[in-house]
């Protein structure tokens, strides 16, 4: 598993302000971690495929080895939770983390994987303007 980066650039002629990145998940088991370091805010869009549910945590590390659960938000901007997420058959979520909340890395931590069309994790990442 790896995630596959593309830039974001704001204009023409702009440096880059952030990437979204893309890693298809079909077994139990982490995903790769994602370096987010000086990028504030970040959306993630989980696509699950039509054969099976999927359940998932968001995590956070400072330095790439040691990993907690964070919170994170879903759908309307509001309040944010650790708890396990469900994607249900042919859905996708979009999920959102707190912008003040300072990490490094980021990965998902899947316990109920969708074997046989997997889950497609889509994080967008920008600066702070």
């Amino acid at each position: 598993m790896a995630w596959t980066k593309t830039p974001i650039h704001p204009a023409v002629g702009a440096g880059i302000c952030g990437f979204s990145a893309t890693e298809t998940i079909s077994a139990n088991g982490n995903s790769s971690s994602l370096d987010i370091t000086g990028l504030r805010y970040v959306s993630v869009y989980v696509n699950n495929g039509a054969t099976e549910d999927c359940d998932f945590t968001v995590e956070g590390s400072l330095d790439g080895s040691n990993w907690e659960t964070i919170a994170y938000g879903s759908g309307a901007f509001g309040g944010y939770t650790q708890a396990s997420l469900n994607v249900p058959i042919s859905t996708t979520t979009h999920l959102y983390l707190p912008p003040d909340d300072f990490l490094r890395f980021i990965r998902f931590n899947v316990s109920d994987a969708n074997t046989t069309a997997g889950t497609v994790f889509t994080v967008y990442a920008v600066r702070a303007a």
